[in-house]
């Protein structure tokens, strides 16, 4: 026991610590633990760690009865895991600046953002003060760019450029200040020692990345440039990162490659690039499993319909029902009937039952605009292959556009125009336009919801017509 590394860690402690470390473990361990017996036997014999009393020998009789040697080997083990824990602690408790930065990440991290952004402003201000000559200070400010800049706070909707400015002023400011100094340390240390053999290998910077770990997390940057072009190259390389196990990003990387992948996948599926479409459905599992898109463990109402909707509209049936019983659980509890109904309303929408989707979209109450919005699309879209009444069918388009331009205020311009878009549509196809003109219109419109679902939908409404006697 006296040669352990428990042993030699314990011998470092002052009185003060010993007392300390005690009462870590009285708050981490149960009241009888044996881990903390062990180390009251040890405690009581602080002052002479080489005595006889603490040889394996004697503390495998007076703390657990003639257990094998083993035995005791583990106790250990779990005190020096209790001591590392209290000597990270300690040393944190101790780093006063630092404190401040992982202060401001909490605030920001719980949505604190008036609180984290009036923080930081006093925190730059601090540690910019050019009359405090501390280097760490340069990092600290790199870090807290870094963390403001790449946090969901909404400050980067007014401020972007601002945050993106004063990232690279810390990184620039960090870099110059480091590489001066540690230049200072080589040049010191030749002045003492002959260092000769390891000066070239210092200098040369092009030898830095030979590293494996560091050359794939630059190929991981690399790429993810290449993506900003629409590299497709770039995403397969990403992608298969992504939903491998064999990578472990972190965190802040993670989320990073994860937001430019859907995005990119995104667009080509928009662009009816088909064979994307099980890729956009592998990367929303990705998302929530490794929690990407939760908050708290949680999915907000639109975003957990958004991805069964898009299931659904590109006839991933079967997949949007195993993703509707598999994390319905995720939204608010509250929220979880009427996305149950509204999804069966849905899934009776591509299953060609449109009377039955018309009835459950006519019960559904729902709140949040886009979702009213999801719901208008799906009833404007069944009464055209159901009915065969021009002034019926003129009338349901009215009231659909006088949906849109009454809550306007609440819609981006894009969404706006993408969801009257798709009421001129359905008139041009009910007012008998050329269905090649009309075609055209649906591929080259540029902002059109129901895009992909549109072709089906006239399908639809043609075999309808037909089995009805009625015309197209």
């Amino acid at each position: 026991m006296h040669n352990s590394k428990l042993f030699k860690v314990l011998s470092t402690l002052g009185e003060v610590e010993w007392i300390e470390f005690r009462e870590h473990l009285k708050a981490n361990t149960q009241q009888k633990s044996i881990v903390l017996s062990l180390y009251h036997y040890i405690f009581k014999r602080r002052h002479k760690l080489d005595s006889k009393k603490l040889a394996m020998s004697e503390v495998r009789t007076q703390i657990s009865g003639y257990r094998s040697e083993k035995y005791i080997r583990n106790l250990m083990s779990q005190l020096y895991n209790h001591l590392e824990e209290y000597l990270i602690l300690n040393e944190f408790r101790l780093q006063k600046e630092d404190q401040k930065l992982y202060l401001f990440n909490a605030l920001n991290k719980r949505g604190l953002y008036h609180l984290a952004n009036n923080y930081a402003s006093k925190l730059r201000s601090q540690w910019g003060d050019t009359k405090m000559k501390d280097h760490k200070n340069y990092r600290r400010l790199l870090q807290l760019s870094h963390a403001h800049y790449l946090s969901n706070n909404p400050i980067k909707n007014v401020k972007k450029v601002d945050l993106l400015s004063e990232l690279f002023k810390s990184y620039n400011s960090y870099a110059e200040v480091m590489l001066k100094f540690y230049s200072f340390l080589f040049a010191n240390e030749k002045k003492i020692t002959d260092i000769s053999k390891i000066e070239d290998e210092i200098l040369d910077f092009n030898t830095h990345f030979n590293v494996d770990s560091e050359t794939n997390l630059l190929n991981t940057i690399i790429n993810l440039r290449l993506l900003l072009t629409e590299d497709n190259n770039a995403f397969n390389y990403l992608f298969e990162e992504l939903c491998s196990d064999s990578h472990y990003y972190s965190d802040e990387l993670a989320k990073i490659v994860y937001i430019k992948c859907r995005v990119y996948v995104t667009k080509q599926v928009a662009s009816q690039n088909a064979q994307f479409s099980e890729k956009l459905l592998a990367i929303y599992e990705v998302g929530i499993q490794r929690g990407y898109i939760l908050f708290n463990g949680r999915m907000s109402v639109l975003q957990f319909y958004n991805i069964f909707s898009t299931a659904c509209g590109l006839g991933k049936v079967n997949w949007a029902k195993n993703y509707l019983i598999k994390y319905i659980n995720l939204v608010p509890a509250e929220s979880v009937s009427y996305i149950k109904l509204f999804s069966t309303a849905e899934l009776h929408f591509v299953g060609y039952s449109y009377f039955k989707a018309i009835e459950i979209l006519n019960q559904v109450q729902l709140v949040d605009i886009n979702l009213k919005s999801i719901q208008r699309f799906m009833l404007l879209c069944s009464f055209f292959v159901t009915h065969d009444s021009y002034s019926f069918i003129d009338a349901q388009i009215n009231n659909y556009n006088q949906f849109f331009y009454y809550n306007k205020t609440k819609l981006s311009n894009s969404y706006l125009e993408a969801s009257l878009n798709l009421g001129r549509i359905i008139r041009l196809l009910v007012t008998k336009t050329d269905e090649e003109e009309t075609l055209h219109q649906i591929n080259n419109t540029k902002h059109l919801v129901f895009r992909l679902r549109l072709p089906t939908i006239i399908e639809q409404r043609k075999i309808y017509a037909k089995k009805m006697g009625l015309n197209y």
